[in-house]
């Protein structure tokens, strides 16, 4: 008797299919710039997991155009706010750069850029182990965005990304 509805039930389990791949983060399923930028800091974040403490501050700033380190636009800005909320929501100490602190300034309407060339000074100056960086390059095929994170301890490279976002003409690169 126990065998005959063990068949059955064997079958039906059988039958029933699970797909993983309704399991993928909701991320991936979508090409928008927010999803785009989750997915590149998820892969900073592991990448960087063993190397950097969640909590010892990480400072960001801007994002700046590549043929231009001194110019930043609101996708700049945008770019590195997303960045740096993905970091503080996976645990992660980030400190906002909103007023002006030694070598890092702060310009209406441009945005936080880090100007100093001894990054061990903001270390010094304010106890930040890292700093969240990245550049960006407009092409006819879409934006390249680079982006780091910096030891202030000596000014290693612990992780970085580079990434394209399809150039939609949706995305406005104003100042």
């Amino acid at each position: 008797m126990k065998k005959l509805l063990f068949v059955p039930l064997m079958l039906l389990l059988l039958g029933t299919q699970v797909s993983f791949a309704d399991l993928t983060p909701w991320y991936q399923n979508s090409p928008s710039l927010l999803n785009i930028i989750n997915s590149e800091a998820d892969a900073i974040i592991a990448d960087s997991q063993w190397k950097l403490y969640r909590y010892k501050p990480i400072f960001y700033s801007s994002f700046v155009n590549l043929n231009n380190l001194q110019e930043t636009s609101s996708f700049g800005r945008l770019v590195a706010e997303l960045f740096s909320t993905r970091f503080s929501k996976q645990g992660y100490k980030v400190l906002e750069i909103k007023i002006r602190i030694k070598d890092i300034v702060v310009k209406e309407r441009i945005g936080e850029l880090i100007l100093s060339r001894n990054i061990s000074d903001i270390k010094d100056s304010n106890d930040a182990q890292a700093v969240l960086s990245g550049t960006y390059s407009v092409t006819d095929e879409g934006i390249y965005i680079n982006v780091r994170i910096i030891s202030t301890a000596d000014r290693s490279i612990i992780s970085a990304e580079s990434f394209v976002i399809p150039n939609d003409k949706k995305i406005v690169l104003d100042k």
